[in-house]
């Protein structure tokens, strides 16, 4: 229980502690749980029936569940006490796109959408945390496949003076009005009913919303009728190496 005399941000400040600490305890042996559960989905420990197989592929889902609730609920916390750390090194866009790309490639995630690309030739560079970057682009396109039951998503990008717009489109869902005005409220979930595998922490958009503002750029979400969605983003130019 917090004592009286603590002020509203000391209580952020410890609540932000408590759950990092929490975060951090609860992943090393989770760590263990996912390193065993890789042993035994390679049949490295003899072979699998197809129950056996279903009931491990259920168990690393849920511990992919448990790592993305810690996470969210770290940066959460973080975020409202105001003490994330992060770096603020130049960032080539071209490249993380690509490798955001190749990670959910990797790891099978909706494989019925097509993921295009239309970026310059000439590398588009920004100063931003490559870590909380990552975190950020995972979380969009993870809702612009989700979305897309099937056909594609495109991502876009172009250098306008000091700004870079990044734009990822799809061809799902259309989102009502109220889902764009309430998009990044806390814990939102969309009535569209996203594809999702699991059930999302409604935190994706606020998060992503303000970790990107912090680095002086922007997050909006339109409509495209009849079209799908487009999520809008804006980075400030490292002109030092653009």
């Amino acid at each position: 229980m917090t004592d009286n005399k603590t002020s509203p941000k000391e209580s952020l400040i410890e609540t932000a502690t408590f759950v990092s600490r929490i975060n951090h305890d609860v992943k090393n042996p989770l760590a263990i749980i996912s390193q065993v559960t890789a042993q035994l989905d390679e049949e490295m420990h003899g072979p699998l029936n197809e129950n056996q197989k279903k009931l491990l592929a259920l168990s690393t889902k849920n511990i992919t569940r448990i790592r993305e609730i810690l996470d969210d609920a770290s940066l959460l916390c973080k975020l409202e006490a105001n003490v994330l750390k992060y770096d603020s090194g130049t960032i080539c866009l071209n490249d993380q796109i690509q490798d955001i790309i190749s990670l959910l490639k990797a790891h099978k995630k909706h494989p019925a959408v097509v993921i295009n690309t239309a970026l310059p030739k000439e590398n588009l560079y920004t100063a931003f945390d490559k870590e909380l970057l990552t975190n950020v682009f995972l979380k969009l396109l993870t809702y612009a496949l989700s979305w897309t039951e099937k056909g594609s998503v495109l991502i876009t990008a172009i250098k306008k003076d000091a700004k870079i717009a990044i734009e990822i489109t799809n061809t799902g869902y259309e989102l009502s009005e109220k889902d764009i005005e309430t998009a990044f409220e806390k814990f939102k979930m969309f009535r569209c009913r996203p594809r999702c595998e699991q059930k999302p922490t409604g935190l994706g958009f606020f998060i992503a919303k303000h970790i990107i503002e912090m680095f002086g750029g922007t997050l909006s979400l339109e409509n495209q009728p009849e079209k799908g969605s487009v999520i809008c983003m804006s980075f400030k130019s490292n002109k030092t190496l653009a």
